[in-house]
């Protein structure tokens, strides 16, 4: 069985209701480079703007 992983890291919102963040992006891009490396597979990578519901949906 292959390994796949989807890494979703989001430290900007459009609301401004919401604060940012300052290291999920990180931790995602740090996550999917250790399970790439270690596993391989097929991976994903979203993060901030690219992290959409539609994208998030459209990956799953």
């Amino acid at each position: 069985m292959a390994f796949k992983g989807l890494f979703i890291g989001i430290d900007r919102y459009d609301s401004p209701e919401i604060n940012w963040l300052s290291c999920a992006t990180h931790d995602a891009k740090a996550l999917h480079a250790l399970f790439t490396d270690t596993l391989g597979g097929e991976t994903m990578l979203l993060t901030d703007e690219q992290a959409s519901v539609a994208a998030i949906r459209e990956t799953l």
